[in-house]
């Protein structure tokens, strides 16, 4: 995907190099390693960007393997060094919310034959538990809970002390994304509940080995009952900004402020610069030579 959006990439832009200085804008896909000692997609692309530039270029900063979006790719040693030290980042963080439903036991007739979500339908398992009546998506119309709270935010903004690089580190502004909110298919799992309890006549019987009292399986024992449970998930997103360039400093400060962990996370912006304005970098793995305004954009701390 790389080389065929490097073909697309202007031979004019390759070519026009401001100032000796060449700035390439990659959207960097998963799950490729921002490392060029290793031969996981990243050395193949450095080849490519050297290729169309002339120029041997390295990456400004690093995106774990797991990490997409916007990474800048330069020969010019200072402006990797002010990038990674005053740039601000904007970072989209994807998490997941989970909600148990607890269900009727296994064997037992409903109470209701409401619908259920076609995933569900499985007329090879006992019949599952009733869910919510499906939405008009067909996905079952659960409350959306598990999002930030007010306090978590706050923590968030305040930030935390890391002790490994002995920095305080928090975020400049975080803001909620109700409205790309994702109910994901429900789960359903199986586990065993204890139902009922002894009475003193089943607790009599003594076990002759250990001397043990046990029971005696008489009406009224406790039994394990298996049953059905319904996870709900949500995918929550959450835009967040940081002037910071640590190890894994977004999952870092995420997860200490708000006890969740990072799902999945995404680089949308670095100063002024965005990838979604950046033509041609639609596809993952893509990269361009960015122009002399789109460089100013990179150089420019937001207001």
């Amino acid at each position: 995907a790389a080389a065929a959006a490097a073909k697309e990439v202007d031979d004019s832009s390759r070519l026009q190099p401001r100032k000796g200085v060449v700035v390439v804008a990659h959207h960097k896909p998963k799950p490729m390693e921002t490392n060029l000692q290793k031969k996981r997609g990243m050395v193949e692309v450095a080849a490519e960007m050297a290729a169309a530039t002339g120029t041997r270029l390295t990456p400004v900063g690093r995106l774990d393997r797991n990490t997409t979006g916007l990474l800048i790719w330069t020969n010019d040693g200072k402006l990797t060094v002010a990038l990674n030290s005053w740039a601000e980042k904007e970072y989209r963080i994807a998490y997941i919310s989970l909600r148990e439903s607890a269900t009727a036991a296994i064997g037992t007739a409903p109470t209701d034959t409401g619908a259920r979500p076609s995933a569900l339908n499985d007329s090879s398992r006992p019949t599952p538990p009733l869910l919510p009546p499906p939405t008009a998506t067909g996905s079952p119309s659960v409350p959306r809970t598990g999002a930030l709270t007010e306090a978590e935010v706050a923590a968030l903004l305040q930030g935390v002390h890391l002790e490994k690089e002995d920095k305080e580190v928090r975020f400049e502004r975080v803001a909620l994304r109700p409205d790309l909110a994702v109910d994901l298919p429900p789960i359903v799992t199986t586990r065993r509940r204890r139902l009922g309890t002894p009475s003193p006549a089943t607790a009599t019987a003594t076990d002759n080995t250990t001397g043990g009292t046990v029971l005696a399986g008489a009406a009224g024992a406790a039994v394990d009952q298996p049953e059905e449970v319904v996870h709900f998930k949500t995918r929550h997103f959450v835009d967040v900004t940081l002037v910071c360039g640590v190890y894994h400093v977004v999952k870092r400060v995420f997860q200490h402020c708000t006890g969740r962990a990072v799902s999945d996370l995404h680089r949308v912006r670095v100063n002024q610069l965005r990838l979604q304005n950046i033509a041609g970098l639609e596809c993952p793995g893509s990269f361009c030579v960015l122009t002399p305004d789109q460089i100013d954009q990179l150089s420019t701390s937001p207001l």
